[in-house]
């Protein structure tokens, strides 16, 4: 009998291996073919010179030192981070839905559930709209202030939600959508009160509806990593997760400590989607669709299902940001609206054709 287990495993883990794979090679290939894409054409041999000479040069030995400056500069100084970003928000985003859905045991959970998105833009535009943190954290008060904005807001929701020691799924759902209404709210008052008149408010606005454009090398390094951290630590979860569906008492019976598990991974996911927020604003229906697709294309095991869904996110926000420079010529569309004009009938349908199995 055991020898029969470790041969389902095996095959198992061979399949999971290739998923992974597959996928990091579409990533990859996805990257590449994305810094080529923008209202500037770019041969692929001269980006390819360009990211050779960046990783492999240096600035005193360039292997390719034939390429145009102008060039080198888009390619360097503005895709190349931009699509680094997406490659961390994407990632960010998939990687804390499929946790929370594994957590409330609701494939309809989110990082927007909890308020963790709602508390993160709180933070973000009080350091666009009023200036606050700007004097004491520079240039990185966004970041610090969405971090801050978003542990309140998910632990504020998780302690509301505790009944009799314990947080009771539907409780912590049902708190979690008041004090996103309430936050988001609060976002849309911070508007209203800002000077119409000024830079900050339109760039206020295109940072709310989503977007990794004008994004610099510091602001990538500065999401780097806690969202490398924190989506390491869903991975290492990853088989506790999978005990955690089938239950808080049957989890606890088997050994996990649900309480403390529970809360290890909120503190993730908040960091982890605040992290993505201060990055590239609020981009919608990545943390809810994508975890599905992979679901149906993988199965439920979150020792792949994490990993390739954080992959798949990746892929997703980085083809669908390429898109977003050229979709309007030489304006660009927020990646944020493109993906919820993709997602929103996406997953209506799948709303539509699977609701009754998403029933608390």
């Amino acid at each position: 009998m055991n020898t029969k287990r470790d041969i389902l495993y095996l095959k198992r883990f061979s399949r999971w291996k290739f998923i992974i794979s597959i996928l990091a090679v579409v990533l990859i290939l996805t990257i590449l073919i994305s810094t080529n894409v923008g209202f500037t054409q770019i041969p692929f041999q001269t980006v390819f010179k360009v990211l050779v000479n960046s990783f492999f040069g240096g600035s005193e030995i360039q292997l390719f030192p034939d390429i145009p400056k102008v060039e080198e500069t888009i390619v360097t100084q503005i895709r190349l981070p931009r699509i680094i970003a997406g490659v961390l928000v994407g990632a960010a985003l998939s990687g804390s839905g499929i946790t929370l859905q594994a957590i409330f045991r609701n494939p309809m959970a989110d990082p927007y559930v909890l308020g963790i998105s709602a508390g993160a833009a709180v933070g973000g535009v009080s350091a666009i709209v009023l200036g606050v943190g700007s004097g004491l954290f520079g240039p990185n008060a966004i970041s610090i202030l969405a971090w801050t904005g978003a542990l309140m807001a998910s632990f504020l929701v998780y302690y509301v939600a505790r009944v009799g020691g314990r947080t009771p799924v539907m409780s912590l759902l049902l708190s979690g959508i008041s004090v996103s209404i309430f936050l988001f709210a609060v976002v849309t008052l911070l508007i209203v009160i800002s000077n119409p008149f000024t830079s900050e408010l339109q760039a206020l606005i295109f940072w709310l509806l989503g977007s990794v454009a004008n994004t610099a090398w510091r602001e990538v390094w500065v999401a780097f990593l806690p969202i490398v951290v924190g989506l390491a630590l869903m991975i290492v979860y990853s088989r506790q997760l999978n005990v955690m569906l089938l239950g808080d008492e049957e989890a606890e019976h088997l050994g996990i400590e649900t309480e403390k598990l529970k809360k290890r991974l909120i503190v993730a996911a908040s960091i982890v989607t605040a992290s993505a927020v201060a990055l590239g604003g609020i981009i919608g229906f990545v943390g809810l669709m994508i975890p599905h697709i992979m679901r149906a294309l993988v199965g439920p095991d979150h020792r792949v299902l994490i990993p390739s869904s954080i992959m798949a996110g990746a892929i997703y926000l980085v083809s669908f940001d390429a898109l977003a420079r050229v979709v309007y010529g030489p304006a660009e569309f927020p990646v944020g609206v493109l993906t919820a004009l993709a997602g929103g009938p996406f997953f209506i349908y799948l709303l539509y054709k699977k609701k009754g199995s998403y029933a608390l």
